[in-house]
């Protein structure tokens, strides 16, 4: 059983869920073979999945003039009020724009691999509507599908982004021409996209391949080789191919080439493409204005910041060092059932907090922080899971039911942390609104990890009706079936409970910063549904590619696919979700608050990182994990091209903020900090890091966007 550690906002998000997989398989001796006499009904409904979309507000954006008590980072701040010209919104097109573009494609295996190129139309025009909306037609069947659907969503994402749009500003058409290869051609849609934004024309020689990340970043492909040959093919002189493929495999041959020497050959002028300013400068032949990097001083947390999370770390480093030796005690005098189960726990506990350790003696505070309460939080799930496995152990069902409504009553609390992020959210700058935001993500892994928590204790309960209605028989598999249901609850509430203490404390990281801004709902939601169908394109990408080849290749059920994923990974467990919050969130909030876009882009946001992570991990740099746990990624050196890449997305996003605005958002400054800590890890450390990266650019982006009106 292995777990990842995360930032303050990604790390229960991905890292909890894995050790509730341990729970799928259950001894039969645990159980104690009275669970059919012992359980008991369940005391609360499971709650429904929100159905209806909330409507946006009315609101337009205001800017007020600077908040004197706002920070010392005030006198050296543009005052907005007085007008910043680069902070003018930008005026949307007038009238509708297109233009064609020839996608390159690959397909077959071996001597029978081809690859070609196909037209596609990209089209932009005004949006009259509040909703965002993204296109996809296809003039052949088959022709394109999800892979294609969540590409257009992300090019069109990342051009309105880097052209100073929102996406909700215009409507995005991309009509394809015959067989289009999916996600590898989200780069050359990105900068053909961003050409038509800009009014540029693009050049008809030049065709390149390669998928895009949050960050504008390229992503490798594969069937580059033949994909050159299909665009010399059809009279394409130049080709453009992502950073980090250089040498890469020639499918017919099966031999490694070198791109350079092999266009050299094909008679075609052929450039590595770092990212999106250099897709669009390669397609169009002119360069976006030039972007203003932040040092990596202008990084670092301001003192009194630092303290506060120094002061927060040592709190639950007391905690922690008055209860683990007794977890330790306790684990020595469990039955050997109970006891494989605690120990791979309790041996990633003393992983985690001898890395959290090494991170503070590093003076990365901020890392030593996210560790420290991964090991408080595993605690508190390997502690109340041992209880309710103990007490199965007996056939004490009676007891397991006890403990899972003590846990369950965290809903409460959920409630009450609801109210405090609420109030925290009516008096804000532009950086304590971002800042906000990020808060809001804690609130909603609490109420997911409910969700998910009483989905299962429901399920364990029908399993358990069927066999006392002798519907099914009371078979081994039907009962280790209940109680992993039973189980999960445990994990998932005591998991909610420790999010909690987290959520408060997100709180005294969110300082007011920049000049004071009256909330505008409107373009929150805007945003908010932006992100959460982006993320919902990228999980359509993900299971129509990733999960439907796996099944198809291993002979398995997608179902049971599924299942195996969302236990592995607990960004495919928790992004479906967290894009549904996105989209529908008044289960939760009761209706329309100023917090309740702020809860949606929260959930948005997240969702969109971990999709893009989810493609970017499994389709372009090729995870796979071995039997003993450790990652293998076949693109490993693109990992690192993309990481650097997305650390000076993440200065140039943080520089504009600080040349428009006068400040770095605190959470920007976080996310890059604990980056900067976990890219010296392991592959999974790596990957976590580029998430990070991704993360700490999109606060910064923000809160330019915020101030924009």
């Amino acid at each position: 059983m292995k777990l990842r550690s995360k930032s303050l906002v990604l790390s229960l998000a991905l890292a909890l869920t894995l050790p509730l997989s341990a729970c799928g398989k259950v001894d039969p001796a645990l159980v104690g073979g009275q669970a059919d006499a012992q359980a008991t009904t369940p005391a609360q409904p499971v709650v429904s999945p929100p159905t209806t979309p909330a409507e946006p507000g009315e609101a337009d954006a205001k800017q007020a003039a600077p908040d004197p008590k706002a920070g010392a980072d005030a006198v050296a701040r543009p005052d907005l009020a007085a007008g910043v010209t680069a902070l003018a919104a930008r005026a949307r097109i007038s009238q509708r724009r297109e233009v064609v573009v020839d996608c390159v494609w690959f397909r077959g295996e071996g001597a029978t691999s081809e690859g070609g190129t196909s037209p596609v139309t990209v089209r932009i025009e005004p949006n009259s509507k509040a909703e965002a909306s993204v296109g996809v037609i296809e003039e052949y069947a088959g022709g394109a599908g999800e892979m294609w659907r969540s590409s257009s969503w992300m090019a069109a994402l990342i051009a309105s982004e880097s052209a100073g749009y929102l996406l909700t500003d215009h409507e995005f058409l991309v009509r394809t021409g015959g067989h289009i290869d999916g996600p590898s051609a989200g780069m050359l849609i990105t900068a053909a996209m961003l050409a038509i934004l800009t009014d540029t024309p693009v050049r008809a020689d030049t065709t390149m391949s390669g998928t895009v990340n949050p960050d504008g970043s390229a992503g490798p492909v594969g069937g580059l080789p033949q994909k050159m040959e299909g665009a010399k093919a059809k009279g394409k002189t130049r080709f453009g191919y992502p950073i980090g493929t250089r040498n890469t495999m020639n499918a017919k041959t099966g031999q490694m080439v070198d791109l350079e020497a092999f266009g050299r050959d094909l008679g075609m002028e052929v450039q590595e493409i770092d990212d999106i300013r250099e897709a669009y400068q390669f397609l169009t032949g002119k360069e976006l204005p030039a972007l203003t990097l932040a040092s990596e001083s202008d990084m670092g947390l301001d003192p009194d910041l630092r303290q506060r999370v120094k002061a927060k770390l040592l709190t639950w480093q007391a905690d922690l060092d008055g209860r683990l030796p007794g977890l330790d005690q306790r684990i020595q005098k469990m039955s050997p059932e109970v006891k494989g189960y605690a120990l791979p726990i309790f041996a990633q506990l003393n992983k985690y907090l001898n890395e959290a350790r090494n991170f503070e003696k590093s003076g990365l505070e901020v890392a030593a922080y996210n560790r420290t309460l991964l090991v408080a939080m595993l605690f508190r799930m390997c502690m109340e899971t041992v209880d309710v496995l103990e007490a199965m152990q007996r056939g004490d069902f009676a007891k397991v039911e006890e403990r899972i409504q003590a846990l369950a009553a965290v809903e409460g609390k959920t409630k009450a942390l609801e109210m405090e992020l609420g109030v925290n959210v009516r008096k804000k700058t532009l950086g304590g609104t971002v800042n906000s935001v990020s808060a809001f993500a804690f609130f909603n892994l609490t109420r997911t990890f409910m969700d998910l928590g009483k989905y299962h204790y429901n399920r364990a309960h029908e399993i358990l009706g069927l066999i006392r209605a002798n519907k099914i028989p009371a078979s081994e598999d039907a009962i280790n079936m209940m109680v992993a249901d039973l189980l999960k609850p445990v994990g998932y509430f005591a998991a909610a409970d420790a999010i909690l203490q987290a959520g408060r404390e997100s709180m005294d990281f969110a300082p007011e910063e920049g000049a004071s801004l009256e909330l505008d709902p409107t373009k929150l939601m805007k945003l908010a549904k932006a992100y959460g169908s982006a993320a919902s394109a990228g999980i359509a990408y993900f299971e129509s590619t990733i999960i439907q080849a796996t099944a198809k290749s291993v002979g398995a059920s997608v179902e049971q696919v599924q299942g195996h994923f969302q236990q592995q990974d607990g960004n495919y467990l928790l992004a479906p979700l967290l894009a549904g919050v996105a989209g529908h969130a008044e289960h939760i909030t009761g209706g329309e608050k100023p917090e309740t876009a702020m809860i949606r882009l929260s959930a948005g946001v997240v969702a969109f990182i971990q999709s893009a992570g989810l493609i970017n991990k499994y389709y372009s740099l090729g995870y796979e994990q071995q039997q003993d746990g450790t990652a293998v990624l076949t693109q490993r050196r693109a990992l690192s091209s993309q990481l650097d890449l997305a650390k000076r997305a993440a200065l140039a996003a943080a520089g504009e903020a600080k040349k428009l605005l006068g400040f770095i958002p605190a959470t920007a400054r976080m996310s890059f900090e604990n980056a900067t800590a976990m890219r010296e890890g392991s592959d999974d450390d790596k990957l976590e890091a580029l998430n990070e990266y991704w993360l700490s650019a999109f606060w910064s982006r923000m809160v330019v966007t915020l101030a924009r009106s």
